[in-house]
């Protein structure tokens, strides 16, 4: 009788961790190019209009800049903007999050470096 309940208790065991290391079904997948050198993203919120914001940077030949991205629910991009540093060209900054506010626009937040080299966070 007890090695019935543990081999029902094995099993049971083993389907709930096949089921945990299931990975999730994907929505979509796209490719968005900046027409720079090389972009990256590394956040996305979902906006009220349930479409998609999704935050990056690009490299540039002068730099880097913040990357923004709008997209409708299916992935589409609707339009996309690079903040690029004009006081400082040539000086490297990287875009990590975006949070939408209440009027609609977005705040991106990352670290941006001065004419010293010195990095401070930035909110754009």
């Amino acid at each position: 009788m007890n090695k019935m309940i543990l081999t029902i208790l094995i099993v049971l065991l083993s389907g709930l961790s096949l089921t945990l290391k299931a990975q999730p079904d994907n929505r979509w997948v796209h490719f968005y190019d900046g027409h720079e050198l090389s972009d990256y993203l590394s956040d996305v919120f979902t906006a009220a209009d349930d479409e998609y914001a999704l935050a990056g940077y690009t490299l540039t030949d002068s730099g880097s800049g913040f990357w923004l991205v709008k997209t409708d629910e299916d992935g589409g991009e609707l339009w996309q903007h690079t903040y690029l540093d004009e006081q400082y060209p040539g000086i490297n900054n990287w875009c990590y999050t975006v949070i939408q506010n209440d009027d609609g626009g977005f705040l991106l937040g990352g670290r941006c470096r001065d004419e010293n080299d010195q990095g401070v966070f930035t909110v754009l």
